[in-house]
């Protein structure tokens, strides 16, 4: 999910400039977010994937949560409606209950990873793990996009009505 967050990222880096923008920052930390939050979110991906880094990551991947929470409730507060672009373009959302939602599972994530003692490294996990892996997370994305995709028809077709 990190991984595929930073790339969405980059790959939607317009989007991304005008959400940053738009919460209120400088055009001096825009430029310093839009670069490093990508990369960050890489770092902490690769740290999860390494039994000496595993820890580390674990604590950077809560506090990473903890930052986002401190932005959705900024963006919250201005009372404006603005893009999360969490995903770059590939899921249009606002800041709001669903960020709020999205953070909650993943802190809850975060917490199962510090309570379980046992890790493994990632060259020790077959090929058909790794692709059971990648087919699940991509599994969840697109479980993930099609509700967004449901919840704005509803909200589309209730604006109609």
């Amino acid at each position: 999910m990190l991984v595929f967050s930073a790339v969405m990222k980059w790959a939607s880096y317009r989007l991304f400039t005008e959400t940053i923008k738009e919460l209120g920052f400088s055009n001096v930390i825009s430029t310093i977010g839009i670069t490093t939050l990508p990369l960050i979110e890489l770092l902490i991906a690769a740290s999860l994937s390494w039994e000496e880094t595993f820890l580390l990551g674990n604590i950077l991947f809560l506090i990473l949560l903890i930052f986002f929470l401190t932005i959705s409730i900024r963006a919250s507060s201005n009372k404006k409606r603005i893009k999360c672009n969490c995903f770059g373009s590939f899921s249009e959302e606002r800041f709001g209950w669903v960020t709020y939602t999205r953070i909650t599972c993943l802190a809850m994530l975060s917490l199962i990873l510090f309570l379980r003692q046992e890790t493994t490294q990632l060259w020790d996990i077959s090929i058909r793990d790794i692709s059971y892996g990648v087919s699940f997370s991509v599994g969840i994305l697109m479980i993930y996009s099609l509700s967004i995709s449901i919840y704005r028809l509803r909200m589309e077709v209730n604006d109609v009505v």
